[in-house]
């Protein structure tokens, strides 16, 4: 069977390694746009792409030969996954590949807020030598809330492993799940306990802006933020509002709810701008899941799954 495979984002070179290996044809345009995908989807019988490619109901109506989607990487949002069962289209996702990735990344997030990294960084390259001003606080000494607990959230929770904290979590649709990392435990006793919260949800509609003032005002105990999952997920003018209250001791963002400055609304490049003068805030541009190893490990799963699927 004569497969066709394009490939949108820039990957490993493993997966076309695979693919050579197998026999199957593919064009790498790791530049496309969603204009150029959508005038061409048709001639394919396999897509693979990351944030950038939307797979709506239009491009799927235009992908007639289309047989499997590929995600590099977790979300799911990108892709209109009950239009894809009614076609019969096969689509899957990748978390696996970063879920080390975006664990170590949290967890240094974590240590950067406790001992003020980042904050003192920045006031040495200023000639100051502040150390009573950034004495940190210890993580053992903290109780950590892990909102969701899928590959992300349970990769954050082996990684503190060992740090001493208590790590406890709350996710509205898996049960029993409590072991060696991780304590279960339900949504009330989550909001009562919980000093560090960290974010690992998907984004859909349930949870689109969720974590908002209200959300946060249930949290009597609450010191910190971390938010590596989806921008969506938190209303950051809130979290900067809690900030400027100085409600909380800090957060950290790896995620905003637009990740490209040239195309912020209005309203939120007035957050952002605000966002930049909080000393209490520590921004990364949505790195959490991006190593090395990881994007070798998402190839590798991606063309393994393909080649199940289609062969």
């Amino acid at each position: 069977m004569a497969i066709s495979v394009l490939i949108t984002d820039d990957l490993h070179p493993f997966f076309k390694q695979k693919m050579d290996e197998a026999g199957v044809h593919y064009d790498d345009m790791p530049q496309a746009q969603q204009d150029g995908v959508r005038a061409i989807i048709q001639d394919y019988e396999a897509v693979i792409i990351n944030s950038k490619i939307t797979m709506d109901r239009d491009m799927l109506d235009r992908a007639e030969k289309l047989q499997f989607i590929g995600r590099a990487g977790s979300g799911m949002e990108i892709i209109d996954t009950e239009y894809a069962d009614r076609k019969g289209i096969h689509y899957t996702n990748s978390p696996e590949g970063n879920r080390d990735a975006v664990g170590e990344h949290t967890v240094g997030l974590m240590l950067d807020l406790l001992h003020n990294i980042t904050k003192a960084d920045d006031e040495v390259r200023q000639g100051l030598w502040n150390r009573e001003l950034n004495r940190g606080a210890e993580l053992r000494e903290m109780t950590v809330g892990i909102l969701g607990y899928g590959q992300m959230g349970s990769a954050v929770a082996e990684k503190l492993y060992g740090l001493g904290p208590r790590v406890i979590a709350y996710d509205k649709y898996k049960q029993n799940f409590s072991n060696l990392f991780v304590q279960e435990v339900d949504q009330q006793q989550f909001y009562e306990q919980t000093q560090m919260l960290s974010i690992h949800l998907p984004l859909t509609e349930e949870t689109c802006w969720l974590v908002d003032q209200a959300y946060l005002d249930r949290f009597p105990n609450l010191q910190y933020v971390l938010n590596t999952a989806r921008g969506k997920n938190l209303v950051t003018s809130d979290l900067l509002e809690k900030l400027k209250q100085e409600a909380l001791d800090g957060a950290a963002l790896d995620v905003v709810k637009d990740e490209n400055p040239g195309n912020f609304s209005k309203k939120f490049a007035h957050d952002f701008n605000n966002l930049k003068k909080i000393n209490k805030l520590v921004v990364t541009p949505h790195i959490a899941g991006w190593s090395n190893e990881s994007k070798q490990k998402i190839a590798e799963l991606l063309a393994l799954r393909l080649l199940t699927v289609l062969f």
